[in-house]
């Protein structure tokens, strides 16, 4: 990573440079990580981000020239996953035709949502 990369390299940050690090559960590291890292590589490019560094024990390092940058660039990365149970009548609709209405649901959370089915026991 970058972050990894210029430490290695003995590169600094500007001192008044901002970093944020919090941790992203296992479950949602690839979403946080994105399809062959373009969710990172977007972050990157954000205005005022020097770098992006995630572990693979979900740590996330962001560094930034602001705060407000640092921020944006948390709010990109810090997945959090939910979930809620649905009565099995229910799934049809909230699917919608052609999944129609969980992709509108998306679109106006902008939330990833999946859905899984359970056995009879309540495990995935």
């Amino acid at each position: 990573s970058q972050v990894a990369r210029r430490a290695k390299e003995g590169a600094s940050y500007p001192a008044s440079a901002v970093t944020h690090t919090f941790q992203v559960g296992a479950e949602v590291l690839g979403v946080a990580i994105g399809p062959r890292g373009s969710n990172v590589r977007r972050v990157k490019d954000m205005p005022g981000v020097y770098g992006v560094d995630i572990q693979s024990d979900g740590t996330v390092r962001v560094v930034a020239a602001t705060e407000e940058a640092a921020a944006a660039a948390r709010d990109h990365l810090d997945i959090v996953a939910e979930s809620f149970p649905l009565d099995p009548t229910e799934v049809g609709p909230f699917i919608g035709r052609a999944g129609k209405q969980i992709m509108e649901l998306q679109q106006l959370s902008g939330c990833r949502m999946t859905v899984v089915a359970e056995d009879e026991d309540g495990e995935e």
